[in-house]
């Protein structure tokens, strides 16, 4: 009895050691999962203990944290897992992933719209921005092998940076994609993606169109030469029809959003009128390349009624804020919440353990009804009356941000919002 006694013992002394000492993850309770992974800007030659602020670096925009930056006083040394002045290193890519495995444990989706590639311009070449997106690849496969993936081309992932040349029949760049990205673009649309960077999937009966926006990015020298160049705006148009037709309800995925300076006027028009007319049919419309956590929102042809919106996701990149990534829970079709997580840099880089956390959910922190065009539009009116109300978006903006927001620059992020198609609502916008 004795002998069984200091087993017993020992073993509840060993449980107990593993639940208070052991740096357990957190589960997250969800069916389906869908997770939104942007703007990660992997930098494989990012040094920890390197300068992460640097003369040319800083003064250009092409980051800092390689061994041969010449730093700016005071000297900071690049943390282990990333640092605001830099790019990505493969550590907090690996780690994201890493957590998304192990707090989500039924298979989900993973919507990754785009730029993985880093912001060293100068220095790029074709060869070294394809292997940023064949690694993060490889560890998408490695942590999520069950999961449905809908990979998305960024305006920095090809080179030069936005440059992608008219298909002849094909791009290297989609040539390359298409195979790293076997199995994830469906077989009968692998020519449509060699051919344009575009293609259709589809999950849970509901159709995903993801488009390539380098084809209507204005600063795209190359591939500029055409109104519509591969058709892609075409055949949006014809698979918006068909879905319209069969009753299916439809997701949108790119990387650049329309109405800001980089999506060209046709792109914006084009997505605003066929928004417009299949309002009933687009469910989901989804982006990246801000860097910031947003939403836009589309109106009907008076101006007032809105009929449908846009999420653009935050960046993994630590862009003068932390790490981030969007959950968004779901009711079948329908999006009933969104959801952004934020890991700390700073105890990541001292503690080298943390986790992602909650920064908050736009039903409970925006007190919306649900999440259609209607609710994120009263919510639009409500922050334009609210400074407290635009205060809370705008520092949600940049989740975990060190930026306080001035009401004048709270008011800007407000009016940023609807900047599709030029209409304002009376007030201070």
């Amino acid at each position: 009895f004795f002998s069984l006694h200091l087993v017993m013992e020992r073993f509840l002394c060993w449980i107990l050691g593993l639940i208070f000492l052991t740096d357990l993850p957190v589960v997250i309770a969800h069916a389906t999962p869908i997770i939104q992974l942007s703007d990660i800007h992997l930098d494989l030659h990012y040094r920890p203990g390197a300068p992460a602020d640097c003369l040319i670096g800083h003064a250009t925009g092409l980051g800092c944290c390689r061994w041969y930056n010449i730093p700016r006083k005071p000297f900071r040394s690049a943390g282990a897992w990333g640092d605001y002045g830099c790019d990505a290193p493969l550590q907090l890519a690996e780690f994201a992933l890493q957590w998304v495995n192990k707090s989500f444990p039924n298979p989900g989706v993973l919507l990754w719209t785009g730029d993985t590639a880093s912001h060293h311009d100068i220095t790029q070449s074709f060869k070294q921005n394809m292997e940023n997106v064949d690694v993060v690849t490889a560890l998408i496969r490695k942590y999520l092998p069950s999961w449905k993936i809908f990979p998305v081309i960024g305006n920095h992932d090809t080179w030069p940076v936005d440059q992608l040349p008219l298909p002849d029949p094909y791009t290297s760049v989609t040539v390359h994609l298409a195979n790293s990205w076997k199995g994830w673009i469906p077989e009968d649309q692998v020519e449509n993606f060699k051919r344009g960077g575009f293609y259709r999937g589809t999950w849970n009966c509901i159709t995903v169109l993801v488009l390539n926006c380098l084809y209507q990015d204005n600063n795209n020298i190359l591939g500029r030469s055409q109104t519509d160049p591969a058709g892609q705006l075409a055949w949006l148009a014809s698979e918006l029809h068909l879905a319209s037709t069969k009753g299916e309800k439809v997701w949108i995925i790119n990387h650049i959003p329309p109405g800001g300076g980089e999506s060209s006027a046709f792109m914006t028009a084009t997505l605003y009128n066929l928004t417009r007319a299949y309002s009933d049919t687009i469910v989901g419309q989804f982006y990246g390349h801000t860097h910031a956590d947003q939403f836009t929102l589309y109106y009907a042809e008076d101006g007032v009624t809105p009929v449908g919106m846009t999420y653009i996701a935050p960046s993994l990149l630590p862009s003068n804020h932390l790490p981030a990534m969007t959950l968004f829970d779901h009711d079948g079709d329908t999006i009933t919440d969104k959801r952004v997580f934020y890991v700390n840099m700073t105890e990541l880089n001292k503690e080298h353990s943390a986790t992602f956390v909650q920064l908050y959910s736009a039903k409970e922190s925006y007190g919306l009804p649900d999440l259609s065009a209607k609710s994120w539009n009263d919510l639009y009116i409500r922050m334009t009356q609210n400074a407290t109300l635009a205060g809370m978006y705008a520092q949600f903006q940049r989740p975990g941000g060190e930026q306080t927001y001035t009401p004048s620059m709270s008011q800007d992020a407000v009016c940023n919002t609807v900047r599709i198609g030029g209409f304002r609502h009376p007030g201070p916008c």
